[in-house]
Parts: C-alpha cells; sequence; structure tokens
C-alpha cells in the first residue's frame, strides 16, 4: 500500500461536454507527469508500476506549472467531477500551494457519493465500482491504461458518471 509521504506524480484530466441526453463527448485530455520531490514508496511503487528511478527523469512540479498549461486548463469554467473529490481538490490545491499558485475553485461532483446512494450494500472504491457496473473495458479502452493511475481513475470516473446520473436524475425529490 500507500505510506503517507507518498506524493501524486501525475494529474489527468479529461474536459468534456454535457449533452442534452447528458451523455458527455470528450473534448480534450490532459496528462501531466512529474517528479514528486519523494523517493516511491516501495508500496507505491508496486499498486502503481511506476519507480523511483522513473520519477527522476521527470520535471518537477514547478517546472510543469511553469508552463502555465495546467493552470490554464483548470481556470475553465466547468464543474470538477472526481471520485472523493474532495481528496482530489485538497490533494491539487497543495501541490498548487508548494509552488506558490492557487488551484481555482469551481463547483464538484462526487461520483463516491452518487455511488453510495445508488449502490448501497457494496464497496464503493473505484475500481469496485468500475467491475460493479460493467465498466472495466470502456474505461480501459477510453485510457488505454490500468488501475492506479490517474488517466485511468479519470476515464473510470467519467465513465462512473455517466453511468450513474440517469440513475440519480430518476430519484423522486422529497417533500
Amino acid at each position: 500500500g500507500l505510506h503517507h509521504h507518498d506524493r501524486p506524480f501525475q494529474v489527468s484530466v479529461i474536459v468534456a461536454e454535457a449533452q442534452p441526453d447528458k451523455s458527455l463527448v470528450i473534448k480534450e485530455n490532459h496528462t501531466w507527469n512529474f517528479n514528486p520531490g519523494v523517493e516511491m514508496s516501495e508500496g507505491a511503487a508496486e499498486v502503481t508500476g511506476v519507480t523511483t528511478e522513473q520519477l527522476r527523469a521527470l520535471p518537477s512540479i514547478r517546472d510543469v506549472l511553469a508552463t502555465g498549461e495546467m493552470q490554464e486548463v483548470f481556470s475553465r469554467d466547468c464543474v470538477y467531477a472526481g471520485h472523493n473529490i474532495n481528496f482530489d481538490i485538497n490533494g491539487m490545491k497543495s501541490l498548487f500551494s508548494d509552488c506558490g499558485e492557487t488551484f481555482p475553485e469551481h463547483e464538484s461532483i462526487c461520483t463516491l457519493e452518487m455511488s453510495r446512494i445508488l449502490l448501497p450494500g457494496q464497496s464503493h472504491k473505484l475500481c469496485d465500482v468500475v467491475s460493479a457496473l460493467h465498466l472495466t473495458r470502456k474505461v480501459k479502452k477510453m485510457c488505454g491504461g490500468d488501475y492506479h493511475t490517474a488517466t485511468f481513475d479519470v476515464a473510470a470516473t467519467m465513465a462512473v458518471y455517466e453511468e450513474l446520473l440517469p440513475r440519480i436524475a430518476s430519484i423522486p425529490e422529497k417533500g
């Protein structure tokens, strides 16, 4: 498993546009890989398949942010979506703050909360929700990756959101 000193080394974003039928159309895909500035724990290397040696060759998050591309993408008029979105937002705030930047605030949607409402009595880990909804093949096709990478997680979150949104919309409002 992961240790408390493990830091993110990849940020991935899908920019999608909602359609009238509630489906999402992917407009852009962005992934930034960077050296987190700490040694990768054995557990993190095992989970992600990425080693400290591979990370050493990458630019720092400060260098990635210096290009302005990540800030431009996150500054757009949008709604953040994530599986445990508050964790993701806090992680991004920390990354940006460490470099003297401010992570833009936007509304957010949490697919973890959606899954807790719509899929009671089961595990709500992202990989388990993807499996329960039979989305694994779709997600792997979207990202070409596997679990435990930011690219897989963002594709999985989008697929889960698309699958759960019609179900959430059909719940009657309380009186």
